[in-house]
């Protein structure tokens, strides 16, 4: 799926001129928040939300938004940090790591060693975040009832 057909399934959440720069591999990331969010504003009409920007920062999904209360933020923060362990290119969650070099991206082992491009920066296998995982486990990533497990909690099982 890409940003802009999303954009358009879920006009109301964003801005009319929001930046959308992301892979195609994050983009079932951004497409499981925008569910959660359309879920969690049924529920609490006193929370509205605007997505102003999607893109890509140091290696992770950056998402700019306005509006929205504590639970949205948490939301919006946790498929944050799961995009470390997503490869930003194929959505690919084995093996999945950070390149340093010049830039810093998120691409499984296999998109690494495909892509020439990738070959001037160093690959690094990342592990899921012992924080976000105690953070998840403490209930302090708290998501509308069962949005995490069906759409992200195979991450946390690795």
């Amino acid at each position: 799926m890409k940003m802009e057909h999303l954009k358009k399934q879920y006009h109301w959440l964003f801005s009319t001129n929001a930046m959308l720069k992301v892979d195609e591999g994050w983009t079932w990331l951004v497409s499981g928040l925008c569910q959660a969010l359309e879920e969690h504003e049924k529920e609490d009409l006193n929370e509205p939300v605007k997505i102003t920007g999607v893109g890509q920062s140091f290696g992770a999904l950056s998402i700019k938004f306005t509006g929205g209360g504590h639970t949205t933020e948490l939301m919006i923060h946790a498929v944050e940090l799961i995009s470390h362990q997503v490869c930003q290119l194929c959505a690919s969650t084995e093996e999945a790591g950070s390149t340093f070099g010049p830039f810093i991206f998120t691409v499984c082992k296999q998109c690494w060693s495909e892509d020439e491009k990738y070959h001037v920066h160093l690959f690094n296998p990342n592990r899921f975040s012992e924080t976000a995982a105690t953070k998840i486990e403490a209930g302090l990533l708290v998501m509308p009832e069962g949005w995490f497990k069906k759409r992200l909690g195979r991450l946390v099982n690795q």
